[in-house]
């Protein structure tokens, strides 16, 4: 662990309510209670020190880091600048180099931050929302959350507001480098979607944040014409899956269609009109036959699935090669501690257990009748045989791909926001 990793936890856990976070509560006291903390730790790891103590000074020598950076946060200086105060004193101590005059550290050549996010906590990504109008009501919001992402109007508020907000932003500046391209080539103008990409685990809410994002950015003042599309459409169908004996990998990336996928980004990209897109059931589980929805010419097109920022393998011979993730202008994942992406899962088993699994048409009806007992060993089967392993393989390893991070913590409530940089 790194002191940025350190200081990205500290963050999370300073924007979590103090009930539930020891370090919210310590920040809310103010600056001298988490001085007076930071010089008590200091003072046990200065006697550990003196009388030998090894195992306690490699104890209180975190505590101390710790409430360092608690400190740092309480009186709002980033730990960016303590680094770049170090990097000054490093170089104007190498050995060998004459002294250097008064003020010289004023002309030192800093060295770049090498942090690839902007790191947010709830309240300060909140105040990035301006006077950007929430437009959704209550009872808007529980009927887009899905069954187990218990979405309040104040987070929609908090979160997806500044988000919507940095959004058009993003899309101006899409559509004024296409204008340019354009009048550069001296081709014909013709409209571009702007594809939104929304990543993570199984569980974890990516469903929820998808449709939050899609009727808030169609109340945006132009009426944009914003759809919505999941890659469970590209997943082939249960005969195909049996076929290459994969069907217990169904989700990985190999059970899905992903050429299909790419030349269907391609289309909407282009311009493309009345694109079509399978349609997948989790009522039967599997790919619904001959069915299908239409995607035509929308102003801002929503992807949502567990592989979408994938970049796949390049071939040795240098030949262009497309993935999925090339045609997406802005990517959200959505993140959380694995312990908690486990009991959502199993939170929702559950709750579909005691609901759509019952209908008689269901694939999984078979569990609807299995006592709560052999119904939870298989729910814990499935996460840990198939999500967990996907989970590390496959989608965990794109998050550092994403252009914005959204962290939730075990509520279910997003704890932080990070913003990628470059």
């Amino acid at each position: 662990m790194t002191l940025d990793d350190l200081d990205a936890r500290l963050a999370i856990r300073a924007a979590a309510s103090a009930d539930d976070s020891y370090t919210a509560r310590l920040i809310g006291c103010g600056i001298e209670q988490c001085a007076q903390k930071l010089g008590e730790e200091a003072s046990e790891a200065a006697i550990a020190a003196v009388t030998g103590n090894r195992p306690e000074l490699v104890k209180e020598s975190a505590d101390v880091l710790y409430h360092l950076l608690v400190v740092l946060r309480a009186a709002n200086v980033p730990l960016s600048d303590v680094m770049t105060e170090l990097d000054v004193r490093t170089a104007q101590s190498v050995p060998g180099r004459k002294s250097r005059p008064p003020g010289h550290q004023l002309m030192v050549k800093r060295k770049p931050v090498l942090a690839p996010y902007h790191h947010f906590t709830k309240a300060q990504w909140s105040a990035l929302r301006a006077n950007e109008p929430m437009t959704l009501t209550r009872k808007d919001i529980a009927r887009l959350r899905t069954l187990s992402d218990p979405i309040s109007p104040e987070e929609a508020e908090q979160i997806y507001l500044p988000l919507t907000r940095l959004l058009s932003f993003y899309v101006e500046a899409i559509q004024g480098l296409h204008n340019v391209s354009t009048r550069f080539l001296e081709t014909p103008d013709q409209k571009v979607p702007f594809i939104i990409g929304v990543a993570g685990s199984v569980a974890v809410g990516k469903s929820t944040t998808a449709r939050i994002l899609q009727a808030l950015l169609q109340r945006w003042p132009t009426s944009p014409k914003v759809d919505l599309v999941t890659t469970d459409g590209f997943l082939h169908p249960n005969a195909e899956l049996e076929r290459r004996g994969i069907m217990a990998r169904k989700g990985f990336p190999e059970s899905y269609d992903r050429q299909r996928f790419v030349q269907f980004l391609a289309d909407i990209k282009s311009g493309k009109g009345e694109v079509s897109v399978p349609v997948y059931s989790h009522l039967i589980y599997d790919v619904v036959p001959g069915s299908k929805v239409v995607i035509d010419q929308p102003d801002i097109l929503i992807v949502e699935g567990l592989n979408i920022l994938q970049s796949g393998e390049l071939p040795k011979t240098g030949a262009p090669t497309l993935f999925a993730s090339d045609f997406i202008d802005f990517s959200i994942y959505i993140d959380a501690e694995v312990d908690d992406l486990e009991t959502w899962f199993m939170e929702r088993f559950f709750r579909l257990r005691d609901t759509a699994f019952k209908d008689p048409s269901s694939f999984f009806r078979r569990f609807a009748e299995m006592s709560a007992e052999e119904a939870g060993e298989f729910g814990r089967m499935v996460w840990r045989t198939i999500n967990l392993p996907n989970l590390f393989d496959n989608v965990l390893p794109t998050r550092g791909r994403a252009d914005l991070i959204l962290k939730k913590g075990k509520t279910h409530h997003i704890e932080g926001v990070q913003l990628r940089r470059v």
